[in-house]
């Protein structure tokens, strides 16, 4: 189990080790020289080489226009975005209200993952939950709270 004191804690521990964008010194890397970074100075306004640990924000309980998220972690990818259900069953209108919503984060989307102890029945049959998925405007992936562990439900 992840350490961590929350849902959040731990999802975002277990989702370093899957995605190395969400850790600073994994994605710190330069190009050395600075006449090659002058050279490639057009390059760099639109895809920056180096990056630093202020380049990566997490902010807790966001309420951005009426909806809560529960994290919205700024990287240079993107947002990597937290949605917690905890005992709530989870349906098809909740992900696509969620898809919805995230449209109003600024900054591109980089990944939703959403987090709850049970799933409606039209996301555990698998033929339906694909149809669905397939509608999202952004990546979302489906995580199931076992308690004292996680699983994939769903990996876009």
């Amino acid at each position: 189990m992840p350490k961590g004191n929350t849902t959040v804690e731990k999802v975002l521990k277990i989702s370093e080790l899957i995605f190395p964008q969400l850790r600073p010194e994994l994605v710190k890397y330069s190009l050395g020289s600075t006449r090659l970074k002058s050279f490639f100075k057009k390059i760099y306004q639109i895809f920056p080489f180096s990056r630093s640990e202020k380049d990566f924000t997490l902010k807790l309980n966001q309420n951005i226009k009426s909806y809560l998220f529960d994290a919205i972690y700024h990287i240079p990818d993107g947002n990597f975005i937290i949605k917690d259900f905890k005992d709530r069953t989870i349906r098809a209108e909740d992900i696509k209200e969620l898809d919805n919503k995230a449209c109003k984060i600024k900054g591109n989307i980089f990944r939703i993952l959403v987090v709850g102890k049970s799933y409606d029945e039209s996301l555990l049959n698998r033929e339906s939950l694909e149809k669905i998925m397939d509608k999202m405007i952004y990546n979302i992936d489906l995580i199931i709270d076992e308690g004292n562990s996680y699983s994939v439900l769903w990996t876009n």
